[in-house]
């Protein structure tokens, strides 16, 4: 696990030094590293955060940092929510239309009857929507959900405020990427680069076969060390990780709970 961090703007100088390297922008080298980052998932490199988004017209901004969602819970509502009932079939004078099994015949649409009570879904859990129709103009049901897409965030929401859990990209004070102070972790991030360039220039004919596939088996000895050093488990993440598996009792409604004791102890009484 990475305590310390250095910018990658350190990584770059050194890669830069390198002859074959010397056409390579600094551009590229910090969308190598993202890509990088991406590949190895390495724990570290990544930042836990929360943040409040503000919600209008079921959109927000994301922030300038973010990577990806942990989890996502409601602060309020600005609307109040609409309570949808499922429409059952009924005859000329209103009464419901029973099938062979005296059971009410559904419709196929759900009508409004009433508003829900905004305060029950405060704090409540949002999910990731599965609806192909999440980013239409027409909302239906109040099933928290939503769908991120080019630095925004949709919700099922139509205005409020939302508590983001998130993994942030670490920044140092210019704004470039800051990268676990590990030797194995920069030895692999420069083997990466040094791949991924020298890819171009062998397609370009400007580099000998050997040189190129001694680069490619640098990268992969080099990648397999970084992700042995960072796979490792402290431990007290190692207790609380055999905790979440070794249960007798299934732990339900986790993510409601936003998994705070998953990586408790079970204690069984035993009569």
């Amino acid at each position: 696990m990475a305590n310390n961090y250095t910018s990658l703007a350190v990584v770059a100088d050194k890669i830069l030094r390198h002859p074959m390297m010397a056409g390579i922008s600094f551009e590229a080298i910090i969308d190598y590293a993202i890509d990088f980052m991406r590949i190895v998932q390495c724990a570290g490199f990544f930042e836990e955060k929360c943040s409040t988004v503000e919600i209008k017209d079921y959109k927000g901004l994301l922030p300038d940092d973010f990577y990806e969602v942990n989890q996502i819970r409601l602060s309020s509502l600005a609307n109040k929510v609409p309570k949808y009932e499922m429409s059952y079939r009924t005859d000329e004078n209103g009464e419901f239309i029973l099938d062979e099994n005296g059971n009410k015949i559904p419709n196929n649409f759900y009508i409004q009857t009433g508003y829900e009570d905004v305060e029950y879904y405060k704090n409540k859990s949002f999910r990731y929507a599965t609806d192909t129709f999440h980013m239409s103009d027409v909302k239906s049901g109040v099933d928290l959900t939503y769908k991120i897409q080019g630095g925004y965030i949709f919700t099922s929401i139509k205005e409020g405020t939302i508590e983001l859990s998130y993994q942030a990209i670490l920044l140092d004070e210019e704004g470039f990427p800051l990268i676990p102070d590990n030797s194995k972790f920069t030895r692999a991030l420069q083997a990466y680069i040094k791949k991924e360039w020298f890819t171009i220039l062998f397609d370009l004919g400007k580099l000998q076969a050997a040189i190129y596939q001694n680069a490619q088996q640098e990268y992969a000895w080099a990648v397999g060390a970084c992700e042995s050093e960072f796979q490792k488990m402290s431990l007290d993440k190692a207790e609380s990780f055999y905790n979440s598996w070794s249960t007798l009792i299934p732990r339900r409604n986790q993510h409601q709970r936003f998994y705070s004791y998953n990586g408790s102890k079970q204690n069984l009484k035993m009569n």
